[in-house]
């Protein structure tokens, strides 16, 4: 009976990667972020072969956010490099795989504190949420959110890690960074780093360091004098507590339930 359920639900998570999977290859490029502003820089990037200043500069692009972070558009513009041209259906294809990645990792997560069918059905529940399904390839395919979903599973899985090192600190640390420059919310991450279970003074360097790239892009865009269409509001209290307990209260509680398993080497 266990094996029915097992291959069942196998079978279920199956469906949902194959329809997934068939968004980009039969409906591609549907988001308007997507075209407005990660594939537009990226095809900013080869158009001017380098840091694209021209598109940043001029007003008629104001729509695609010019202050956004460039890692994902710079990374789809090595891949047009690597392809010999634009091909946006192409690089689509590492969205279901992202999606496919992260089921693993919840998978991987869940199966060490409970049995096989369970695992299977909690990852079966979470492939249905519809905002992964869309980012991962039905509608919102091209967007920048489904890899920093796959950061913040990647932090997760380490952080369940039974032995934790000081390499595992740095990669850590590296992933924030990355994550900064996916997304402006992918810094709030940085936050993991002030719960690690390593000293006081490693935790606060590791932090520090965490946000040179978003310190760096923020002194390029006001050096450049790149122009914005959004602008910084002050949020009422409940909503700032909201967002904190967001961000950093999942995180808060995996350091202080891990800390007691962990082995620093």
């Amino acid at each position: 009976m266990q094996k029915i359920v097992t291959v069942l639900f196998l079978l279920l998570i199956f469906i949902n990667i194959s329809y997934v999977t068939t968004g980009v290859l039969f409906h591609p490029v549907q988001s308007m972020d997507a075209i407005g502003i990660w594939f537009f820089k990226a095809k900013a990037f080869y158009i001017e072969q380098g840091f694209p200043n021209n598109f940043l500069h001029n007003a008629n692009y104001a729509y695609s956010h010019q202050r956004y972070p460039l890692g994902l558009p710079f990374i789809i513009f090595l891949f047009y490099r690597l392809m010999g041209g634009v091909n946006d259906h192409s690089f689509l294809i590492l969205y279901p795989i992202s999606y496919c990645l992260i089921l693993l990792l919840v998978y991987k997560i869940f199966r060490r504190h409970t049995n096989t069918i369970y695992s299977l059905i909690f990852v079966y529940i979470y492939s249905m949420f519809s905002p992964l399904i869309a980012a991962g390839g039905r509608i919102l395919a091209g967007n920048a959110d489904i890899f920093l979903v796959l950061v913040e599973w990647i932090f997760i899985y380490i952080l369940y890690k039974k032995k934790f090192s000081i390499a595992k600190c740095i990669l850590i640390m590296i992933l924030v960074m990355i994550a900064s420059q996916i997304k402006f919310e992918g810094i709030f991450l940085s936050g993991i780093l002030l719960f690690l279970p390593v000293s006081r003074k490693l935790r606060i360097s590791l932090f520090c360091v965490s946000l040179t790239p978003i310190i760096l892009w923020t002194w390029v865009t006001i050096a450049f004098k790149i122009p914005t269409d959004t602008h910084p509001i002050v949020p009422s209290l409940f909503l700032a507590i909201e967002q904190l307990v967001h961000f950093l209260g999942p995180c808060f509680i995996i350091s202080i339930n891990q800390t007691k398993n962990f082995t620093p080497s």
